[in-house]
């Protein structure tokens, strides 16, 4: 660590990447209500792609289940 080096493993980044998204999308909830955070909104475009990301990857089977329990734990809308 004194050198430089991040420990952190791919993995690891990938998973506190997609909790700070989650965080976002809990903001978003609080906001406005609902988890239907629009593809292009204008005011976050990265969590409203992330937000398609996760359905897609839910349509195709390939979410994670702790991310999918996440998501529906804050009633996130799969459709």
């Amino acid at each position: 660590e004194e050198i430089g080096f991040d420990w952190e493993t791919q993995e690891a980044k990938l998973e506190r990447a997609w909790q700070e998204m989650l965080n976002r999308l809990k903001l978003f909830k609080r906001e406005h209500g609902h988890c239907r955070v629009p593809a292009g909104w204008v005011h976050d475009r990265k969590l409203g792609s992330w937000v398609c990301r996760q359905r897609l990857m839910h349509s195709k089977g390939r979410i994670l289940h702790h991310r999918e329990q996440l998501l529906n734990d804050i009633d996130f809308t799969w459709s």
